[in-house]
């Protein structure tokens, strides 16, 4: 397997709870085992910077996918390294293992 080349998870979002105007929205998404590393800051550096057009609920959910892209992209390299999509009794599956490969190459900046 690649070695990453990302921050390694997990990630967590952190979300304003100050109690002021921008409370509830996504300030940052951190590595949680790395003191002070931010990941990405969503948006600008304060949530009046945002585009009108998105949603603190969207804002939120975005936040919350990027935070779990580290998990998933694991997930998708186990199911690659253990599962043999080969054969009749996975025809189900037919195109699935090319999505997940397209994935991880563009996960790991490979496309």
């Amino acid at each position: 397997m690649t070695q990453a080349k990302h921050t390694p998870g997990p990630w967590s979002v952190f979300i304003d709870d100050s109690g002021g105007q921008w409370t509830g929205w996504p300030l940052s998404i951190s590595a949680v085992n790395e003191t002070d590393k931010t990941v990405v800051r969503t948006g600008g550096q304060w949530p009046y910077e945002w585009d009108n057009a998105t949603s603190q609920r969207e804002a939120v959910a975005n936040a919350q996918l990027i935070a779990a892209a580290p998990d998933l992209l694991e997930v998708l390299k186990r199911i690659d390294s253990v599962m043999d999509f080969s054969g009749t009794q996975y025809s189900q599956f037919d195109g699935l293992q090319e999505q997940m490969l397209a994935a991880i190459a563009k996960a790991e900046g490979r496309s």
